[in-house]
């Protein structure tokens, strides 16, 4: 849970993380979806040298095998097997038609040249299975003799002297081991975890760590600051009709679209769910559909900062929901979007009456507080060990950590702003390109 959200009514916001293995990619909505060119080339403009579109573009290759899409964009043969829903709910299919009578583009494949418009979801699924990373990647490797894979295991710090970690120092059962690293230590424990172990090692902000007690290794500033999510905001109606049973994960449909028309990129992220989906104090009748969407450029920015010394104690989360005017703006934009869309042609047999927030939330003051009221998260943490070239940045962009020769990080958390899409896509991505970076192939 997060702290309390002073922006969000004072709530706590769940945010579940996948403690198995596989990582979040075994609880996810299993979409794979990379973004846009202008967000990495974003990133390489702030610092990030060698991360811009055209550097990127060719790890995403690599690790998929997809038969759907534009060649120049895909790979074949690699170990990610993807899928276009070969067969979808029909109400999905009444809100694509929508979506395009209300003059939307049909996209064929969200992770070709462009990522605007209305489409279906590429999604990581095989044979009605779900493709986590551990299926695709630790799977086939699982008989090899140079891996050992420790589950009920709980990493406590990093053994860090003279600027080289030297051990992972862990639990399991009741007992305390140290695992030596004598080349290269690579940390994917994620957004939350990630930062939260470097300073349980003394690498991160010197008053913090000296407030808990903990002996100062590497001064890191920025560990566990410029934390950022994508909000989104939930407009439920009742169906006029039954709505059949879930045929993929619940949401195929896509789309990508701008409040602003000047954007250099989507500001929304539209998805529909089969089912009510609404927050806490909120309800809907069972037959219901909920257009769920995120704003993907948020300004608002938190922390994952220590609660104390003990690796057992969570940290304290906070995200800093809506501090910036810009992202309660969006989100009521995207409320506007959403009724749009429920009222298109291509709904007309479907869309019932408005019950969350109803058909009386229509003034900008009302919409604001619904918004603070019931705002959620697509689940897109990152940026809590930000990548970049700058001195205060945690890791360079081959994602080594500052002040540590053998230390690299990959996952979410070196994201330095979040991509328009989910997150998943993009942290395979780094993890392959870490792969590269340690075998000196990029």
């Amino acid at each position: 849970m997060t702290e309390p959200q002073s922006n969000a009514d004072g709530r706590r916001i769940r945010w579940p993380r996948g403690r198995v293995l596989g990582g979040s990619s075994s609880i996810n909505a299993m979409v794979h979806m990379r973004g846009c060119r202008v967000d990495y080339d974003s990133w390489a403009r702030s610092g990030c040298l060698g991360w811009d579109y055209d550097a990127v573009l060719p790890a995403f290759v690599a690790i998929e095998d997809f038969a759907a899409g534009d060649p120049g964009y895909h790979g074949s043969g690699g170990r990610l097997s993807l899928t276009i829903p070969e067969s979808v709910n029909p109400l999905s299919e009444a809100v694509l038609e929508a979506a395009l009578d209300l003059g939307f583009p049909f996209n064929s494949d969200f992770n070709g040249k462009d990522v605007n418009g209305a489409g279906w979801n590429q999604l990581a699924i095989s044979k009605g299975t779900r493709v986590s990373s551990a299926v695709a990647f630790l799977r086939p490797a699982i008989g090899r003799p140079n891996l050992t894979v420790r589950t009920s295991a709980q990493v406590t710090r990093l053994v860090v002297e003279a600027g080289r970690v030297r051990a992972i120092e862990y639990v399991n059962g009741n007992r305390t081991r140290l695992a030596a690293v004598r080349a290269e230590a690579v940390l994917c424990a994620g957004v939350i975890e990630s930062p939260k172990l470097l300073m349980l090692s003394g690498i991160g902000p010197v008053a913090q760590l000296e407030s808990h007690g903990i002996p100062v290794a590497v001064e890191s500033p920025e560990v566990g600051a410029n934390l950022h999510d994508h909000p989104g905001i939930g407009v439920t109606f009742t169906a006029k009709r039954p709505i059949p049973p879930a045929v993929n994960q619940g949401s195929e449909f896509a789309m990508f679209a701008c409040l602003d028309e000047a954007a250099p990129k989507p500001q929304v992220q539209f998805g529909v769910t089969h089912m009510p989906y609404v927050a806490e104090g909120f309800s809907a009748p069972p037959n219901s559909f909920t257009f769920y969407p995120s704003w993907t450029t948020p300004e608002s920015r938190g922390s994952v900062s220590l609660r104390s010394a003990s690796p057992t104690d969570p940290p304290l989360i906070d995200p800093q929901y809506l501090a910036a005017g810009s992202d309660l703006d969006g989100l009521v934009g995207a409320i506007g979007l959403s009724r749009e869309l429920a009222r298109g042609q291509g709904l007309r047999d479907w869309t019932g009456v408005e019950v969350v927030p109803g058909p009386d939330v229509r003034d900008r003051d009302a919409l604001r507080r619904y918004v603070r009221k019931a705002m959620d998260t697509w689940f897109h943490a990152v940026g809590t060990c930000r990548m970049g070239s700058d001195d205060s940045a945690v890791v360079d962009p081959t994602l080594r950590v500052r002040g540590v020769d053998n230390l690299r990080v990959a996952d979410a958390s070196v994201m330095p702003t979040v991509p328009v899409a989910n997150t998943n896509a993009p942290t395979l991505m780094i993890a392959q390109r870490c792969s590269e970076f340690m075998l000196g192939q990029a």
